[in-house]
């Protein structure tokens, strides 16, 4: 008698799913999970056990839906961008959210595959969204975007999301690293080109030691050139390059402090090759810069934090 009653019961609640999901398409999400739960909460041989998996097919149909309609709006959002944080890591982020608000079942294969093909259009959209700006470089767009989705990914643990958080950080940090390579370039550009030179001649065999007896190389050519960059000279270059890029950033995220951290790594790095080749090639001339890494840090210091 009571399989008699649920079996006549079982197109109402089908009825129920359908007309829930069309009125508001999210539905599907509460209601899948909620029949997924009920469903691990019932014996497998019984009758009501049958009910509950034809309901849940019905509302996975639905949930299929759904992800399919996250997918097209990430990937439409793009357009409604300007720049900062894209819509389409709004969206990504939102509804990660709100699923895993509802989510409290041990099974998460469905909600993981939604999950990874959602990440996968984000990125697309990300991509799309860096290609499309004009008024700031390509790299500063995907600095943000991969950085607000690792750093949500950090405070909101989703184990599902483990290697897509990995790979945004991965992102984020080689978007910076070539942005700051672009902007900074080379501030010592003299001694630069003068010590690829050098490298060029060690490479070819020249003994570290004969360097010096190369005109181009000289001892005395070396030391006019380190005279050419006072520190007032380097701090002019470095304050210029910090004002171009501070237009680049938007303040929610602070990345412009970032970036100027980034660029004062690079640039001591720098400096550190020119003075570990001065010290092989030139070991007795007693070369060193004007300025010292304590006061670069003194640049920097004073220009990173936004006023």
């Amino acid at each position: 008698m009571v399989e008699v009653v649920l079996c006549r019961f079982t197109p109402e609640l089908e009825g129920f799913i359908q007309a829930s999901c069309k009125f508001d398409p999210y539905y599907a999400l509460p209601i899948y999970l909620s029949l997924l739960d009920r469903l691990d909460d019932t014996h497998r041989e019984g009758f009501l056990y049958k009910i509950i998996r034809q309901c849940l097919d019905t509302a996975n149909v639905h949930f299929n839906k759904l992800h399919q309609l996250q997918k097209e709006k990430i990937l439409e959002s793009t357009k409604k961008s300007v720049r900062g944080t894209a819509a389409c890591v709004l969206q990504f982020t939102q509804f990660l959210l709100f699923s895993e608000s509802l989510h409290k079942n041990q099974r998460r294969n469905s909600l993981d595959m939604c999950y990874t093909q959602l990440a996968e259009a984000v990125i697309q959209s990300i991509e799309v969204f860096a290609a499309h700006q004009s008024k700031i470089p390509r790299e500063v767009a995907t600095i943000e975007n991969y950085h607000s989705i690792y750093h949500f990914l950090f405070r909101n643990k989703i184990d599902g999301l483990d290697k897509f958080r990995t790979s945004c950080h991965k992102k984020y940090k080689e978007s910076l690293e070539q942005y700051v390579k672009s902007y900074l370039g080379t501030p010592l550009d003299k001694i630069n080109v003068f010590f690829e030179g050098v490298k060029q001649k060690l490479a070819a065999g020249v003994p570290h030691h004969e360097i010096g007896f190369y005109s181009e190389f000289s001892k005395q050519k070396i030391k006019a050139l380190i005279s050419d960059y006072s520190i007032k000279e380097v701090k002019k270059g470095l304050e210029s390059v910090m004002k171009k890029i501070e237009k680049h950033f938007t303040k929610e995220q602070n990345l412009f402090t970032v970036a100027c951290l980034t660029m004062q790594a690079e640039f001591i790095k720098q400096v550190e090759g020119y003075e570990n080749l001065m010290k092989l090639c030139y070991p007795d001339a007693g070369l060193k810069f004007s300025f010292t890494v304590s006061q670069i840090h003194a640049i920097f210091d004073g220009k990173s934090p936004r006023n």
